[in-house]
């Protein structure tokens, strides 16, 4: 039987495999394409491969963030739960809690014209 931390980390890889890498429908729209017409009406199309807008670098480091998150989570269970006692161990996780929940603000519901989540 597979540990349940274990299948987590397989949803995050076929999630970023899906989104990132397979060129899927979801992938190719969120691409930056663009057009030029020359004087000749010669249409000539650019993919603007990599965005760099600051929601999508944003959405980058959530995603790490998340991912480190669930890979502490991942080493703690190895440990049998031995290293949430180490200062060092929840240094990181505090960290990549703060870092995560800070950009994570920036994709809320509310942000964008949808009612916000009720609070749990």
């Amino acid at each position: 039987m597979e540990h349940p931390l274990l299948a987590e980390l397989r949803t995050f890889l076929g999630m970023f495999s899906d989104s990132d890498a397979h060129f899927t429908p979801e992938f190719e729209g969120s691409l930056q394409w663009s057009e030029n017409v020359s004087p000749g009406e010669n249409v000539t199309l650019f993919l603007e491969y990599f965005d760099t807008t600051k929601r999508v670098i944003h959405c980058a480091f959530l995603n790490l963030a998340a991912i480190h998150l669930k890979l502490l989570d991942v080493f703690d269970a190895c440990f049998k739960d031995g290293l949430r006692s180490d200062r060092g161990w929840r240094l990181l996780k505090t960290t990549a809690w703060a870092i995560g929940s800070e950009l994570a603000v920036e994709f809320s519901p509310g942000d964008h014209g949808f009612p916000a989540l009720p609070s749990q």
